[in-house]
């Protein structure tokens, strides 16, 4: 496929800019240096820097350069392999929520990074520059995911719920009791993106509560797939792993184990009930042994 010139124009200047913010300590750049080369302004949480990505290809609202991720709303949606970013949604007059969005997607469509800024490591006035790819977004849960790299990530797309399955990956799970795991935004995003964002055993549906736990877990090799998966409030992803409660595989029925009942748990669902779609079967079966 043959590259417009101003795309890798543009993909070179990018390049140039985080060798520049590598140069200065990409864990801690002072955001008058990255203003200065125009890496990010400071005004928004998305910069697309018109002027200079408004003449791209197809990018009438130009494409994001980078956005700002403070974790004061969504602290957890940063791990160390990416980041899932949500759409802005601000009281700006005219489309300017709807022109950033349509940047970030432009990104992903033209293969080009952004940089995601976070606070700094050592000094809370500085920034933190991760060069990112746009590698998924939602219109539903209005999130994008970003995988950070210096090259574009690979990505398998969330499998048809009748796509074949298979409960356990093939690689070693040498990193499966560390607090960071490779794909651990991949899951989580299509985790919530396929079931929505509400505890499957009770009423919460506030996003940053919801945890994507997996069914097989990583320990014993568990897969990635989001059907090895199931969205769980915090208390009741605790409860799922130490077998609190049980899972009906054919049923979703939920069944309260060591003398506990289901309101005692909070509990609030007599069958497994996310906002939509469900776990793989073979999953249910593995963990709760029929």
């Amino acid at each position: 496929m043959t590259t417009s010139p101003l795309i890798s124009s543009e993909l070179d200047r990018r390049r140039d800019l985080w060798r520049l913010i590598q140069e200065d300590d990409a864990a801690n750049v002072s955001p008058g240096f990255l203003k200065q080369i125009r890496a990010y302004r400071g005004a928004a949480g998305i910069w697309r820097d018109k002027s200079a990505t408004g003449q791209l290809p197809d990018a009438a609202d130009g494409v994001a350069v980078s956005v700002l991720h403070t974790g004061r709303h969504y602290a957890d949606d940063l791990s160390d392999d990416g980041i899932i970013y949500h759409y802005p949604n601000t009281d700006r007059s005219g489309s300017t929520d709807q022109g950033e969005i349509d940047s970030v997607r432009n990104a992903s469509v033209l293969n080009l990074p952004v940089f995601v800024i976070s606070p700094g490591e050592a000094r809370k006035t500085a920034r933190n520059v991760r060069m990112a790819w746009v590698t998924d977004w939602d219109d539903e849960s209005k999130t994008f995911l970003m995988l950070f790299g210096e090259e574009a990530q690979a990505y398998e797309p969330p499998a048809d719920s009748d796509a074949p399955f298979s409960l356990k990956t093939n690689q070693k799970q040498k990193y499966a009791k560390a607090k960071t795991r490779p794909n651990q935004k991949t899951f989580r995003f299509q985790v919530l993106t396929k079931y929505g964002a509400k505890c499957a055993v009770c009423d919460i549906t506030e996003e940053r509560l919801i945890h994507a736990a997996h069914i097989c877990d990583k320990e014993s090799g568990g897969t990635d797939d989001w059907r090895n998966g199931i969205p769980l409030c915090a208390n009741h992803h605790i409860a799922f792993d130490e077998g609190f409660f049980v899972v009906h595989p054919d049923t979703g029925r939920l069944i309260a184990n060591h003398d506990f009942s289901l309101p005692q748990l909070g509990i609030t669902e007599k069958t497994l009930h996310p906002k939509s779609l469900y776990p793989h079967r073979n999953a249910l079966a593995w963990k709760f042994g029929r």
